[in-house]
């Protein structure tokens, strides 16, 4: 089932009726994690979040732990020991922005699926299909979710995030053109409200797609 909201496109095929009590959002804590993170424990919901942390001593994933934040440790760059997917209703993988994010997103799914996670949703981006070298692997990411979890998963393809136009203010005042991965008008979004959609659709309140 797809569906456009707002400013994110969704695809997904989830049994709202089997709702997730307990999410692990991986690369918690990596910039953009950590604001997803950070905003789904400041909306108070019905689920449960896990903080999966590439290292549990550092900066990102010390602010966690003092926002309340349950750490699991969850470095995708090394074999994963399923007991960090214990008692996760659903997992929300962040593909690393790394060279190898479509290895280290493999084996984030695998280890979830072997340890019996039943829901999966994927962090994605408008574009994922397009050819660009800059999204190379996000396509590769998507076909992986989806054949793990057929019946129960979600993939968010997000636009613009307005948090970005600082880093690139120098390349667009110069060249003139704001170069994105879409055709007409991009809308704005914050990285705040992908947590917003993702408790929305596993929390008590889900939303209707």
């Amino acid at each position: 089932m797809a569906h456009f909201a707002g400013r994110m496109f969704v695809a997904a095929s989830l049994a709202c009726g089997s709702c997730a009590r307990t999410l692990l959002i991986t690369s918690a804590d990596s910039s953009e994690g950590l604001v997803l993170t950070s905003a789904a424990l400041a909306a108070h919901s019905s689920v449960e979040i896990l903080a999966g942390v590439d290292d549990v001593r550092s900066a990102n994933a010390e602010q966690l732990l003092n926002k309340g934040a349950q750490l699991r440790s969850l470095n995708s760059s090394k074999k994963l020991p399923l007991s960090a997917f214990t008692g996760v209703d659903a997992v929300f993988v962040l593909p690393p922005l790394t060279d190898d994010r479509v290895v280290r997103t493999a084996r984030l799914v695998d280890a979830a699926v072997d340890a019996g996670v039943p829901q999966g949703l994927l962090l994605s981006v408008m574009g994922a299909d397009s050819g660009l070298t800059s999204l190379n692997g996000y396509r590769e990411c998507e076909e992986k979710v989806q054949k793990a979890w057929p019946q129960s998963h979600v993939i968010l393809r997000t636009a613009f995030y307005v948090q970005n136009l600082l880093l690139w203010a120098p390349s667009v005042a110069s060249s003139h053109t704001l170069r994105l991965p879409s055709h007409g008008r991009t809308p704005w979004l914050f990285e705040s409200d992908v947590a917003s959609v993702v408790l929305g659709m596993l929390g008590d309140e889900h939303l209707t797609l």
